[in-house]
């Protein structure tokens, strides 16, 4: 299971800490004293050890419960082999961190600050949290009430800042763009043969069932799926799917595989206006990354102590199977999962052994 935490749409967050430059020694702290161990500082400002704890620990359990209740791994030697996503989940993790505190620090020349009724949201989304969260990663996390509300309220600034700074974006989409439509597709491993991909092709064309057609070939990993998409898919697979009509059949080869296409709805409205928020964030995430370079270079000095921050470790699991699915899913979506920052955006920063 290999992590792909590239881009946190709606915050942009930007990596800055190069991994490499974390490496050496490392000091375990105990969670009941993260509130209280300086991690790292902004401008000679303290920051708490608590405060990266929140997305990294969220981050791990998301990973775990995939692992565990979706591919079926045994999670309790997982973090033994996957160091590079250890590196990417704790190089996100201080990195919003810092990319909070210099949008904050900027609030003002934005003429941005949170309201009353947005302070009182803020409070609520707290408390939301606090009372739904899984009692392993609260436990994790090593806040104060006190650190907690703090934390939630430079996020809601943070993000405030943030949309001022992308507010003149183009909202603007064509109906092409944003169209999606509905398939049932067999996939089918090139290994099969193209003899029997023509007769499964036929089979179906002719009325069968595509689950009942797939069915009979399990054992050579044929299967099929329903999908939702427009012309973001690969262009060879658009190129076939988008000039179906409802009915109709189509047939891809790319990469190995063959996909029989069966149009089922040529316009999903409801994807659309998914996918119409998509890309109006895609481009505010664009937008955000070049307005945000001279805030970067303006910003008073970041230096993490690596001590610290090296003895973060994941030894112990927190997804526990006892734990409802229901819990798990109320506290995580995968909107709350970033992705890693594109090796451009990554810059030094000041790094410490103290």
């Amino acid at each position: 299971m290999r992590s792909k935490l590239i881009a946190f749409a709606k915050k942009g967050i930007l990596v800055m800490v190069l991994a490499a430059n974390l490496m050496g020694c490392a000091k375990t702290v105990a969670v009941e004293n993260y509130s209280t161990t300086v991690v790292a500082t902004f401008g000679g400002t303290p920051i708490y050890l608590n405060e990266p704890m929140l997305a990294l620990r969220e981050t791990q359990l998301y990973y775990e419960m995939q692992a565990s209740a979706i591919a079926n791994m045994d999670i309790t030697t997982m973090w033994n082999y996957e160091k590079v996503m250890i590196a990417d989940i704790k190089e996100f993790s201080i990195a919003a961190v810092l990319q909070t505190k210099i949008l904050i620090s900027n609030a003002e020349s934005f003429g941005v600050a949170l309201t009353e009724t947005e302070v009182e949201q803020v409070k609520k989304a707290m408390e939301n949290f606090k009372d739904n969260v899984a009692k392993e990663l609260y436990d994790a996390i090593g806040f104060t009430d006190e650190a907690l509300e703090q934390y939630y309220m430079e996020n809601a600034l943070a993000n405030k800042v943030y949309l001022e700074m992308v507010k003149d974006v183009d909202k603007n989409v064509s109906e092409e763009d944003m169209r999606q439509a509905d398939f049932k597709i067999i996939t089918i491993p090139e290994d099969v043969g193209r003899e029997k991909v023509d007769i499964i092709f036929e089979r179906v064309k002719s009325g069968e069932e595509m689950e009942t057609v797939a069915e009979e070939f399990k054992e050579v990993n044929v299967n099929v799926d329903d999908l939702t998409f427009g012309n973001e898919i690969a262009e060879v697979m658009w190129e076939v799917a988008g000039t179906l009509e409802i009915g109709e059949f189509g047939f891809v080869e790319d990469e190995g595989y063959y996909y029989i296409l069966n149009c089922i709805e040529t316009n999903n409205e409801i994807a659309k206006e998914l996918r119409k928020t998509a890309i109006i964030e895609e481009r505010e995430l664009e937008l955000f990354k070049v307005e945000y370079v001279p805030l970067r270079e303006a910003a008073p000095e970041f230096v993490v102590d690596k001590q610290i921050w090296n003895g973060v470790n994941f030894n112990k699991n927190l997804y526990k199977p006892i734990v409802a699915e229901e819990t798990i899913s109320e506290t995580l979506s995968e909107d709350d999962i970033p992705e890693t920052a594109s090796e451009e955006s990554v810059s030094e920063t000041s790094i410490t052994g103290n």
